[in-house]
């Protein structure tokens, strides 16, 4: 009977012959594996002032294995297990004797209270098999394995920004009996993914069945540094350059740098839109702008290519006319020339040897003079020669004594060495004297380089 009427009996006083019952007792410290008079389900309170543990903790007699008592902590966020619960509803669960746990059936092993976290500390390598592997923290749900670990997941969803998947010593596979499997490492957003390791050297590895190259990192040249297989990359992360292994497995020379290897051009650091361009040295990998323009109709032109013209702006009075010749530009006898245009500056309009072009680079030049002689009366013979350092280009008209006035044109393709000079001379025969003027605006001398 109860010793208080209306209550019912307290269920721990309740003698425990033929009932199934197991009381809480309190315990003056810590359960360990000497405590073997107790029936599994047993739980064991620790009272205010244990000498091992702290008041409070809550412990229970999960199983007995050859003998021994497997005694488990039950703390939300305490030490050891928190709450270890299998499809099988069996809760908790823990190491049997050969320190295997093991869960039958079902998908799923959760982790309740703190800070979601499931660790397996174990020496040698464990396998996690599994579609999916989630963590379902609000702020930190971190992945991490340890030691040689095998994790055949399709998915490894930490649900949320601050939470990480941590592979120590651990291979990700794609494996199973299909021919072809892939494997997707897919950031979320604008996201990306990280290698991280404490030196420099190799980073990745592709290895096809065949062949096994790398990709590597070097502070300078990976000649003579960096040993890899032949296909393999480096990029040298102090000058900017990317490097690739062209010779030699298994050894730590062979790097070409692809920005100045055999074959490669290196340009200048800008260029002319529409410029063609050049080599620079004998090289054959460097080239360097030019001022040849192609527009994208096809038109060229070159704004260094020697071209000139001018002509007599005033007009030379009394410069020939009884066999003496008159060079254009004279100005000790006449005037100097006006320039017309003078592409590449190649051009002299005056002086006392005349107007004088002076040919930049050996090549093949147009040359053209056209000029009138005024103020004849009797003259007979009028001759005209363009004279280069090569040769003279002459030419004669000769007609009755007569007051006419006379004009002659001559064009001539010269050869011209570099430095080479091109005049024009004039010379009219038949007067008594030099009467003869030479006419302005329509006299000119002209040419360009042509080849």
């Amino acid at each position: 009977m109860s010793s208080n009427p209306g209550y019912p009996p307290n269920p721990l006083s309740i003698p425990l012959i033929n009932s199934n019952l197991v009381p809480i007792r309190t315990f003056p410290r810590r359960p360990t594996t000497q405590d073997v008079k107790y029936r599994p389900g047993q739980f064991a309170i620790l009272n205010n002032n244990p000498s091992t543990g702290s008041a409070g903790e809550l412990w229970y007699l999960s199983y007995f294995s050859s003998g021994v008592p497997q005694w488990v902590q039950l703390a939300a966020g305490g030490v050891d297990l928190e709450s270890f619960i299998p499809d099988s509803g069996t809760s908790p669960v823990v190491a049997d004797a050969s320190n295997q746990v093991t869960m039958a059936g079902g998908t799923n092993l959760n982790t309740v209270g703190g800070t979601n976290t499931l660790t397996f500390n174990l020496d040698d390598p464990f396998s996690v098999a599994a579609a999916t592997i989630t963590t379902l923290g609000s702020t930190t749900g971190n992945i991490t394995t340890v030691n040689s670990t095998t994790v055949n997941a399709t998915t490894f969803d930490t649900n949320v920004a601050a939470a990480a998947v941590t592979l120590a010593g651990t291979t990700l596979a794609a494996d199973g009996t299909d021919t072809n499997i892939n494997l997707t490492l897919t950031p979320k957003g604008t996201g990306f993914l990280t290698t991280t390791k404490a030196a420099s050297g190799q980073w990745w590895q592709f290895i096809d069945g065949t062949d096994t190259f790398g990709y590597y990192n070097n502070a300078g040249t990976p000649e003579a540094a960096v040993t890899a297989s032949i296909g393999s990359w480096c990029s040298d992360t102090t000058n900017g350059a990317i490097y690739v292994k062209n010779t030699g497995d298994a050894t730590n020379t062979g790097w070409v740098e692809l920005d100045s290897g055999t074959g490669d051009v290196v340009g200048p650091a800008s260029a002319t839109d529409n410029a063609l361009a050049r080599f620079d040295s004998t090289s054959g990998k460097l080239v360097q702008d030019s001022t040849v323009i192609v527009t994208d109709a096809g038109e060229m032109t070159n704004a260094s290519q020697p071209a000139f013209s001018a002509n007599l702006g005033t007009q030379a009075d009394n410069v020939t006319g009884s066999g003496t010749a008159y060079t254009l530009g004279d100005t000790d006898v006449g005037v100097a020339l006006t320039e017309i245009f003078d592409q590449n500056g190649d051009f002299a309009p005056g002086s006392a040897a005349g107007a004088i072009f002076t040919a930049p680079v050996t090549g093949k030049y147009n040359l053209y003079v056209y000029w009138i002689a005024l103020g004849c009366t009797v003259a007979t013979n009028f001759d005209t020669q363009i004279v280069t350092s090569n040769r003279g280009y002459p030419i004669t008209f000769v007609k009755a004594a007569g007051s006419e006035n006379e004009s002659q044109a001559l064009s001539v393709l010269a050869d011209m060495d570099a430095l080479d000079t091109s005049t024009s001379v004039l010379t009219v025969t038949g007067e008594a004297g030099d009467t003869v003027d030479i006419g302005n605006t329509s006299t000119v001398f002209m040419g360009n380089l042509a080849c």
